[in-house]
């Protein structure tokens, strides 16, 4: 976030993995995890920047510590179409507790779901056979702004 480096998964250990380099080029690119075990989908930083929120195909959300590497599994989504979906849409809450996703249902509709990463604990917010979508928190992390489409004809 701070234009500094950028992070990025690479194939290049023959394994997707989370690498890290200086923005202008003037580093040698710094490998993040060691076995993360599947194929990247959407990654965001933490408001504080110490970690990222990562899905990938095989329906799981981690988060990783920037700093150590450290992988931790908050949540496997139960359901995928296809193995091109993935969790999407993640957000972290301003103070980084709660982390938004949207997934897929087994009616082929999304959901939107809120993980208490203390807890790893999800609570789904929409229900399945709706579309539900997005999810954005206030500033003050007071408000989850997320769309829900109702209308079937």
């Amino acid at each position: 976030p701070d234009g500094r480096n950028v992070i990025y998964f690479s194939d290049r250990t023959g394994e997707y993995e989370l690498w890290t380099t200086a923005a202008d080029g003037s580093s040698e690119p710094k490998q993040i995890t060691k076995g993360f075990g599947g194929n990247p989908g959407e990654i965001i930083f933490s408001p504080d920047s110490k970690r990222v929120a990562v899905s990938d195909r095989e329906q799981r959300i981690h988060v990783i510590d920037l700093a150590t590497g450290a992988m931790d599994l908050v949540h496997t989504h139960p359901f995928a179409g296809s193995y091109d979906v993935f969790p999407n849409n993640l957000a972290f809450s301003p103070n980084g507790k709660l982390l938004v996703f949207n997934g897929l249902t087994p009616a082929f509709t999304t959901t939107v779901g809120l993980i208490d990463l203390d807890q790893k604990k999800v609570k789904y917010l929409t229900r399945p056979g709706y579309f539900g979508g997005g999810g954005a928190f206030s500033p003050d992390g007071k408000w989850l702004l997320i769309a829900a489409d109702r209308d079937f004809g």
